[in-house]
């Protein structure tokens, strides 16, 4: 068959579009970024803060964070393999989590590394990562434009002999929308790439599943054998002992604004015992609480919602409380107690884990975005 191409000219399309596995490897690199920095923390509290100097030279760990940015820069420039993105995503998340530990040297002249705004900065950082792969993981580009590059991307497992059928599915997919295009040069390279994806000569590799389906997979298979009741129990045990503080907090913030000569000594023992107050305004201690006191009343009526059957309501009222947490809670104890709050993180991102597959396995219904049947 020939078919001939348009020659007239016509301004080429450079529009964005954004790389396949984009959301996994910016989760990748989120994670990477996270453990880099806490672990980098704890083991120089733990070896009382060593450096590696001498009478001249003082080598700190921004520089290897540094160096392992610019291998990752490298790894992408040189290779095109798909495993390379992974392994660079994991080594930036790491170059970037010892280079921003040291914020704090970087934006005083003192180079104070304790300087209490660093740490609220890093987590913004973090914050604003986990924010972008939120985005990218609900965005999907559905242009033909887009599906191809997408496909010209994934093809190259062929390559590798690493395309197994589930993938070949997927490809199809991306081509059946490429092929609608208007675009004649989108179309016919969609129609030519998918006959020939379905040539029965084509040789496949076994389905391997992905690091991210084996993980899905194990969530899935706790899921059951805990089993839907067992937990709700488990969402409700978590949020009554924090609804039940809610009252506590409310008598102590009224009792803080009535006698404000005597609060900071009483707000220090529940709040933040292992700080100096003195460096801090009594403002910013009564700002805690009462971002602590919305926070407990969310879930004191998420609680509510579960008690009395509208899961639904009760589950995004927990959410709303648990991100509300993460983000502006979590962000004011870090400038507080500066790295005291990492694990408070950490039970909220567990707390958010519980709600998030609570609601995906039994509160939404599960939909095919094709049907494989149709593309084969």
């Amino acid at each position: 068959m020939n078919t001939k191409l348009p020659t007239k000219h016509k301004k080429s399309s450079r529009g964005l579009v954004i790389n396949p596995g984009a959301d996994r490897d910016i989760m990748l690199s989120v994670i990477m970024f996270g453990f880099s920095v806490a672990f980098t923390r704890e083991l120089l509290l733990i070896t009382n803060y060593p450096q590696l100097s001498n009478q001249i030279l003082h080598i700190a760990h921004s520089v290897w964070g540094g160096l392992l940015l610019l291998i990752s820069t490298y790894l992408l420039l040189i290779f095109a393999n798909k495993w390379i993105k992974i392994l660079s995503a994991m080594i930036s998340g790491v170059g970037a989590g010892l280079f921003i530990d040291e914020i704090g040297k970087f934006i005083t002249h003192t180079n104070d590394y304790f300087f209490p705004p660093a740490a609220p900065i890093i987590y913004s950082i973090f914050l604003l990562i986990i924010i972008l792969f939120l985005l990218l993981k609900k965005s999907r580009q559905k242009s033909p434009r887009a599906s191809l590059y997408r496909v010209l991307i994934n093809i190259r497992e062929l390559l590798d002999d690493d395309l197994d059928p589930l993938e070949r599915i997927g490809l199809l997919a991306e081509l059946e929308n490429a092929s609608k295009s208007k675009e004649q040069h989108i179309s016919l390279l969609a129609k030519q790439l998918s006959k020939y994806l379905r040539c029965e000569q084509l040789q496949l590799a076994p389905h391997k599943a992905s690091l991210q389906t084996k993980i899905n997979r194990w969530l899935l298979s706790v899921g059951r054998t805990i089993g839907r009741k067992r937990h709700l129990k488990i969402i409700i045990w978590a949020i009554t002992p924090i609804s039940t503080f809610t009252v506590l907090l409310g008598v102590i913030l009224v009792w803080a604004w009535l006698s404000p000569a005597n609060a900071n000594e009483i707000l220090s023992h529940i709040l933040l015992t292992s700080v100096d107050l003195t460096n801090f305004s009594p403002v910013w201690l009564n700002l805690r609480l009462t971002l602590q006191l919305t926070i407990g009343t969310l879930y004191l009526i998420s609680l509510i919602f579960f008690l009395t059957g509208y899961e639904k309501m009760g589950t995004k009222t927990a959410i709303t409380a648990t991100l509300l947490s993460l983000t502006v809670l979590d962000l004011l104890y870090f400038y507080l107690n500066q790295f005291g709050a990492m694990a408070g993180v950490a039970a909220n991102l567990v707390a958010l884990l519980l709600l998030f597959t609570y609601q995906k396995w039994y509160l939404r219904p599960i939909k095919l975005t094709y049907n494989p049947k149709s593309i084969l």
